[in-house]
């Protein structure tokens, strides 16, 4: 597939991309050097990542405090993952198990129980 795009590109010839030229970070003048740009991208990268997160406690301590619900704790029921299975959808892909949806549906009681 790589050879047909390569020859595909070489009919068509060097294609002209205009490219927009990257602001400084004081928006004053454009970057088109590659250096430059690729500079610019670091510096907005930490600007980004290593900015000061303080959160206001007030508005932490004002959250209601909920009650715990013990009955997450249990384990599941044969009805509950029984009931979870047969609300799957049918015909979507596997997940990284590669087990189909439509097999864990239509397994049967055995397969359901040793789930």
């Amino acid at each position: 597939m790589g050879a047909f795009f390569s020859d595909v590109r070489t009919l068509m010839g060097n294609p002209v991309r205009n490219r927009v030229p990257l602001k400084s970070s004081d928006g004053t003048k454009g970057l088109t050097a590659k250096e430059d740009v690729l500079n610019r991208w670091v510096e907005h990268f930490k600007d980004l990542f290593n900015m000061d997160r303080l959160a206001d406690l007030r508005h932490i301590n004002s959250l209601p405090d909920l009650p715990e619900i013990s009955a997450l704790d249990e384990p599941l029921t044969l009805e509950e993952v029984v009931k979870a299975i047969k609300q799957q959808q049918n015909n979507k892909a596997v997940g990284v198990d590669n087990i189909a949806g439509e097999l864990l549906k239509y397994g049967g009681d055995q397969l359901h129980t040793n789930i």
